[in-house]
């Protein structure tokens, strides 16, 4: 998400907050009443999105993905996008290695991965 983005997400957030007589709340997509939304829900409206826009085999999770490179690109470091990803773990973390060509980070998480099958 590039940062016009984040910044335009975080106010749209905002402004929903301020209509619904709420509390803030964590989640993004939620009901009039400041319930959150099922997944299920948001799923199927962003399928019917993708549809309607023509874009074919594009998933919701694609877009997490799409965040973690990003911020990869951006130069921000592994551990950091671990945190904000949600990854308990940083071998999660390695699939966004590749956008900058961090070959040799890659490499040594399968070697972890393989002492730690043994």
């Amino acid at each position: 998400m590039t940062g016009h983005c984040l910044q335009t997400f975080l106010e749209l957030r905002e402004a929903r907050d301020r209509m619904i007589a709420q509390p803030p709340t964590d989640y993004v997509f939620i009901k009039d009443d400041g319930t959150p939304r099922k997944l299920n829900n948001v799923s199927a409206a962003f399928r019917k999105l993708c549809k309607l826009a023509g874009i074919v085999d594009f998933h919701f999770h694609d877009l997490r993905h799409d965040c973690g490179t990003k911020l990869r690109k951006a130069g921000v470091p592994l551990a950091e996008i671990k945190d904000w990803m949600g990854h308990s773990d940083i071998s999660m973390t390695l699939r966004y290695a590749h956008a900058c060509g961090d070959s040799g980070l890659r490499d040594a998480a399968k070697r972890l991965e393989q002492v730690r099958e043994r």
